[in-house]
């Protein structure tokens, strides 16, 4: 059989067969050969070999396999910001479910924000960043709109970003309100986090003046966080919200810092705003008086509390048995409500005090009101003691021992705004009606309420 086999073959085979006859022969080719072969592998690239290497179910895939080392899908790709930004924040707080990296939109936001019970902010002697010892409350809080958040100087998470939230923030409310909103960032870290440490950190995001960074030691940082609501016993896990609120009007809110720079503007102009309107309010009435009057149909009332508080005055003088000025002055006005309409009353009242308060009783102011048609809301004939009435109208520049000397002005007020003007009762009701519609915030062309358009200060 083996010579039928090598009649058939080539003669290297022939040659190659002969050889299991010498099997040191043999023995020497194949430990050539093997080793040729390793060697051979060795130096191939990483493509080369993967087709050189036996596959497995080669019937089925004749694609060739790359092995791990050149799979591309498996290697790294770099980190997004929001994505370097989610690490940061899972470093300072447990993931909560697998959209907690996803930036929060402006509704998530303002659902975030809680306003509050005020907070009973300790009076302590703190450090700011220029090493000027302040009392806390009295210093930095009283008489102001505040933003309050914690940091630490060596922090890498959470407080670069939300103290850049914070340098925008100083932005917005600087455009809109100037210096009447301030931030305060207090050093979780007191015990390394000195005066000058704080300054360069606040230099690092161009923080400007009305921006507090504060320090101090240890147990009365403690005890000013514990006020606040913000202790941690690791600096790490410190708290990311922001408490925003104005101790005059009590209102105080929490926001989350990382939220968007506008919406925490925009929580914090709004305390503003109605603290601002507190403020006016106090100012007025401490200027004027709060004697209590008697309207034409018996009622007592307050000057200040119930006739000028939170709305637009339209204030004259007459006296019921004036012949001269005043029956034009009072038909001048009812033109000036007809153009006004439903205006009158609820936002705009018109006062027409007595300069003969001993002569025009109850009764007689209540037969003129109906004598001239005048309306039954928003028009108020007053009288009263003639001490009352005399310091009423001292005040505003409008009494007179003669009644027959009194003034032909009319005087605009609105405590709102602080916004007081002043012309002549004889102007055009044109013209007293559209300075009526400036004082509450809307023009001739488009009449909105008076909440949704800023008032101008005078």
């Amino acid at each position: 059989m083996m010579g039928a086999l090598s009649d058939k073959r080539p003669l290297e085979q022939a040659k190659l067969m002969n050889s299991f006859d010498h099997p040191g022969l043999l023995t020497n080719v194949t430990l050539l050969c093997i080793l040729s072969s390793i060697l051979a592998i060795s130096t191939l690239p990483c493509d080369a070999m993967a087709t050189t290497l036996p596959q497995e179910n080669s019937e089925t895939s004749q694609e060739p396999q790359e092995p791990p080392c050149c799979d591309e899908a498996k290697k790294p790709t770099p980190k997004t910001d929001d994505e370097e930004c989610c690490e940061q924040k899972a470093i300072q707080e447990p993931k909560k479910d697998e959209n907690c990296c996803e930036k929060p939109t402006e509704e998530e936001a303002s659902r975030a924000t809680a306003f509050i019970e005020a907070p009973k902010i300790a009076d302590l002697s703190v450090l700011d960043q220029d090493g000027q010892r302040v009392q806390f409350h009295t210093d930095l809080i009283a008489g102001k709109t505040v933003l309050i958040n914690v940091f630490f100087s060596t922090c890498t998470t959470v407080c670069p970003p939300l103290t850049a939230t914070m340098r925008r923030v100083q932005q917005i409310t600087k455009e809109q309100h100037g210096d009447a909103i301030r931030i305060i960032s207090i050093s979780v870290d007191p015990a390394n986090d000195t005066p000058a440490r704080i300054k360069k950190f606040g230099a690092l995001f161009g923080a400007e003046p009305g921006w507090s960074f504060i320090t101090g030691d240890k147990p009365t940082m403690d005890q000013l966080l514990r006020s606040l609501d913000a202790a941690t016993g690791d600096i790490t896990q410190h708290t990311a919200t922001v408490l925003i609120g104005n101790d005059q009007t009590g209102e105080w809110a929490r926001t989350y810092g990382l939220s968007s720079a506008e919406g925490i503007a925009e929580i914090a102009s709004g305390i503003e705003q109605r603290a601002a309107v507190f403020r006016r309010l106090e100012e007025a009435a401490d200027y004027f008086p709060n004697n209590v009057l008697v309207d034409h149909d018996g009622n007592s009332v307050r000057f200040f509390d119930d006739l000028l508080r939170d709305r637009l005055v339209l204030m004259h003088v007459l006296f019921t048995r004036c012949t001269g000025v005043c029956p034009p002055i009072i038909q001048n006005l009812k033109n000036t409500c007809a153009i006004l309409e439903d205006r009158i009353g609820p936002e705009v009242v018109i006062l027409s005090l007595t300069v003969d308060p001993e002569f025009d009783t109850v009764e007689r102011l209540k037969a003129y009101h109906d004598a001239a048609e005048l309306p039954d809301d928003g028009w108020l004939l007053l009288g009263g003691e003639k001490p009352d009435v005399k310091q009423v109208l001292t005040k505003i520049g409008a009494w007179t021992p003669f009644k027959e000397d009194h003034n032909g002005w009319l005087i605009l007020g609105n405590t709102r705004t602080g916004d007081w003007r002043k012309l002549q009762a004889m102007a055009s009701p044109l013209q007293i009606a559209d300075m009526a519609r400036e004082m509450l915030g809307e023009s001739e062309e488009e009449a909105t309420p008076p909440t949704e358009t800023a008032t101008r200060d005078k």
